[in-house]
């Protein structure tokens, strides 16, 4: 009964991970541009 609920719950996991890396990253570029005006040159 876990691993249905964990092969189940795979795809959410992935898509949630991808998610919040997605969110994170653009946090970070947000972060050097704001700190480094030129940053953004070299992560264009």
């Amino acid at each position: 009964m876990n691993r249905i609920i964990f092969i189940l719950g795979t795809p959410y996991l992935i898509r949630n991970a991808s998610l919040s890396l997605s969110v994170f990253i653009a946090f970070f570029k947000s972060f050097i541009i704001i700190k480094n005006p030129l940053g953004w040159l070299f992560l264009s």
